[in-house]
């Protein structure tokens, strides 16, 4: 017995939507689901269903809005896994929301806030999450609403974005690194061979597809970057990933500071900071490693510094809000500020021995603090400063 294909979670979730809005002639959404139901004979289940009728409908605003929220939603909650992701790419959905959200043409803030909410849930997947970053230009996107004038209100959200992102790109390098997770190169590539397929038969060009001499099997450069010839156990994430992805938590502080975080935005940042900031130290060190035993033709070149004085001093000053008022992150910055040339130590050790000294201290004054993690993470910062990240 041959079982049909699965339905996309897109798929299943408007259906169930669907059938629930139908019972219902009061709500509001019950015109637009009960003329779509109508109007088509047949479903067709490889699209997100009334796209760009929910998206760019000619009804009254309130209603047009409705709809919008109502497309949004079933994207945010519906993307799960890649063969959503498929279905979204057959009506170009990232290319167009990722165009629309900083344009004048959406200029409702909740909607534009829906958006980075479908970006969000997308970027649970790791390979979605890569492909984004590499076909897509997500990282470069992100910094680019950083230059709007609404992203001050969005801050918190965007560190929420940011934390998604990085959260699922570490933990599939670890399990690349525990054998757990097979190398993905060419599944990426194999993705974005269908998304493109995929495109290209919603303009009813598949037949000329074939002839396509791009992206032929997915095949891969034989000259493989330096990062994918490490030993499994020494995998890291791209460093030209991490450099973008470094400058954008630095522009990102800029807004931040400017717009005044709570304490969970704050504690947010600087762990995903701090982490970043941690991993291209890493990565420094695992592939000059490499380079000086065998791969001495291969040369990779570090990123400057951005954990500036500046930045640190600001994140000293943000960070005494929340913390107790004992005198060793002002006196670690002190040492960062006063380094003329940077440390060959270990930062884990440099922050440990600060952790020491602030639990010494804590001790001596009797004093109880809650947000301890906070505070080591931005002597973790303090350390990697010092050591030139």
């Amino acid at each position: 017995m041959v079982l049909p294909p699965k339905l996309s979670n897109i798929i299943a979730l408007f259906l169930a939507k669907a059938a629930a809005i139908v019972r219902d002639p009061s709500h509001p959404m019950y015109r637009a689901i009960n003329n779509f139901l109508l109007v088509k004979s047949a479903m067709e289940v490889t699209q997100v269903p009334e796209f760009f009728v929910m998206l760019h409908n000619t009804e009254l605003p309130e209603q047009r809005s409705l709809q919008r929220s109502f497309l949004l939603s079933l994207l945010r909650d519906g993307i799960k896994s890649r063969q959503d992701y498929l279905v979204c790419a057959r009506r170009r959905v990232f290319r167009i929301l990722l165009s629309l959200q900083p344009s004048n043409l959406l200029s409702d803030k909740t909607d534009k806030r829906l958006i980075l909410e479908v970006v969000q849930s997308s970027l649970q997947n790791s390979i979605i999450t890569y492909d984004l970053i590499q076909h897509r230009g997500l990282i470069m996107w992100l910094d680019s609403l950083l230059l709007t004038d609404t992203v001050a209100d969005e801050a918190s959200q965007m560190v929420s974005v940011v934390t998604t992102m990085w959260d699922t790109l570490y933990t599939h390098m670890l399990k690349k690194r525990e054998s757990k997770e097979k190398d993905d190169e060419e599944a990426i590539a194999k993705l974005e061979q269908e998304v493109e397929m995929m495109e290209a038969e919603d303009e009813d060009t598949a037949d000329k597809t074939t002839n396509k001499p791009k992206m032929q099997n997915a095949k891969i450069s034989s000259r493989k970057p330096i990062w994918n010839l490490l030993p499994m156990q020494q995998q890291v994430i791209a460093p030209w990933i991490m450099c973008e992805l470094m400058q954008l938590m630095v522009n990102l502080w800029h807004v931040l500071y400017e717009a005044e975080p709570n304490y969970a935005t704050f504690n947010k940042y600087a762990r995903v900071l701090c982490s970043v900031a941690s991993h291209i130290h890493e990565s420094k060190s695992i592939i000059q490693a490499a380079q000086e035993k065998d791969l001495k033709t291969v040369r990779f070149v570090t990123p400057p510094c951005m954990l500036n004085v500046k930045l640190m001093r600001q994140l000293v000053e943000v960070s005494s809000r929340f913390v107790s008022n004992l005198p060793d992150l002002k006196d670690h910055l002190a040492v960062v500020e006063s380094s003329k040339k940077k440390s060959s130590a270990c930062p884990t050790e440099l922050s440990r021995n600060w952790e020491r000294r602030h639990r010494y201290m804590r001790e001596l004054m009797d004093q109880e603090e809650t947000n301890v993690s906070t505070r080591y993470n931005v002597h973790k910062l303090l350390s990697l400063a010092e050591c030139g990240v």
